[in-house]
């Protein structure tokens, strides 16, 4: 019988994630700890030299500005100069090249923000036939003010024709355009060290390789809910729109769900702190409002909102008890669909297949063993082949891999682990001779 092979293959992978057990806050002398357990970790670098610095600054520079619109060349000179001694010992307490990068980036920021509302003043004409380069891997850093506000004035024919495509008069996409800068200028205003810091060491994650990452505290957090599928809140997702956050869908069952007092396409206003008063959320973080409203089990939340009736905003206050909620769009599913194939009918099963999830409590659910039952439904259902979507799979628990890879070998080897510091090489191997499927299976990848 045709055998069908599964080989999962898994990069080398280092994650440090904060926690607050340790630390209550990250500061800069988390730093070196962290640089120097990533390293004693990574297969292949071993120490601070030379190259790995540059790597370090070229990644770090690019956070800063990765479209190449708002700092000049000389800036980057500067940058360079200020993290050239960033491996060395003196600056393990010392956390002026971070502060000294954001105060210059707020003052590129500044000067950017007040030109694009001068340049969106009332002698502002849209040219549809306006050419310009925006991919940042195709041009460099401008050298002058004047160079990099001439790719601002082309850069903003292009965000106003965004917004006229959508049937929006050209004077609310010119001041949309000029909100969505200030809002941008806000944000990096009121950035928190913290953050800096994060933000530092995943650069110097990702100047290891392509697959290395620093989790901040938030980071790790919605990676640990998005590994169990759960979270405690009210059930429902939210995105930001001009500044407002809105209620983009419900979670049924959840808190908002059952209350019948939130709809989709509410605009969240406020939201009640720790203390009962309410703060005003406009233009806030969407991360951070995501914060205020998530919370423990059984604990109450107040929220202002804003909902369009009858053509003018009504304000409604309410208050909502935060329950556990399930994340079933984030679970393995399947659907069918009928192909003619020559003449002949085929029922193809696709299996969608976002993450390895794996709840680490005992008895929770895991990635495997929802796997292992749609693949046993495909099968009920006389399917003629399965297609494996993993296009948006961002990976997730190794063990969860090595069992999937399982249902579709006999036996054999899955993944190696190699650990450099303990020296040792282990290999994950499907050791059970069941195959849930034999048929015909594709596996659908992204880039």
């Amino acid at each position: 019988m045709k055998k069908i092979f599964l080989i999962l293959f898994l990069a080398s992978t280092i994650v440090y994630a904060q926690s607050t057990q340790f630390t209550k806050t990250l500061d800069f002398n988390c730093v070196d700890p962290i640089q120097t357990g990533f390293l004693q970790n990574h297969l292949i670098i071993k120490e601070k030299d030379k190259e790995l610095q540059k790597r370090v600054v070229d990644q770090y520079i690019k956070r800063q500005d990765g479209s190449k619109i708002y700092l000049l060349e000389d800036d980057i000179t500067t940058l360079k100069t200020i993290m050239k001694n960033v491996f060395e010992d003196s600056i393990k307490a010392d956390c002026n090249f971070l502060s000294e990068t954001q105060k210059l980036l707020v003052k590129r920021v500044e000067e950017r923000t007040e030109f694009v509302k001068k340049a969106l003043g009332k002698d502002f004409k849209f040219n549809k036939e306006t050419e310009f380069v925006y991919d940042p891997d195709h041009k460099g850093f401008p050298k002058t003010t004047d160079e990099a506000n001439e790719f601002i004035k082309k850069y903003l024919q292009f965000q106003i024709a965004n917004y006229l495509a959508t049937d929006i008069k050209i004077e609310e996409a010119k001041k949309r355009v000029i909100k969505n800068y200030e809002r941008n200028l806000k944000r990096i205003k009121e950035i928190k060290f913290e953050t800096l810091v994060a933000n530092y060491l995943n650069s110097f994650a990702l100047s290891l390789d392509p697959h290395s990452s620093f989790f901040s505290k938030e980071y790790y957090d919605d990676f640990s809910i998005d590994m169990s599928l759960s979270l405690e809140g009210i059930g429902a997702t939210l995105s930001q729109e001009d500044g407002f956050t809105v209620v983009e869908a419900l979670v049924t069952g959840g808190a908002a769900w059952k209350s019948k007092l939130v709809e989709p396409q509410d605009k969240i206003v406020a939201v009640s702190k720790k203390d009962g008063k309410m703060e005003n959320v406009i233009d806030m973080d969407l991360k951070d409002v995501v914060k205020m409203i998530r919370g423990p089990k059984g604990t109450k939340v107040k929220l202002t909102i804003l909902r369009k009736q009858a053509g003018s905003n009504k304000k409604i206050e309410v208050e909502l008890t935060r329950e556990k909620v399930s994340l079933e769009d984030n679970a393995v599913s399947i659907h069918y669909q009928d192909k003619e194939v020559n003449g002949v009918k085929k029922k193809i099963g696709i299996i969608n297949f976002p993450s390895f999830y794996a709840d680490s409590k005992r008895g929770g659910r895991t990635s495997a063993a929802d796997m292992k039952r749609v693949v046993s439904e495909a099968k009920a259902k006389n399917v003629d082949g399965l297609v494996l979507d993993l296009s948006n799979n961002g990976g997730g628990s190794l063990e969860d891999a090595v069992k999937i890879g399982g249902l579709f070998i006999k036996t054999g080897n899955i993944v190696k682990q190699t650990s450099r510091r303990e020296g040792y090489e282990n290999a994950l191997s499907d050791v059970d001779e069941k195959v849930d499927w034999e048929g015909p299976l594709v596996i659908l990848t992204s880039r």
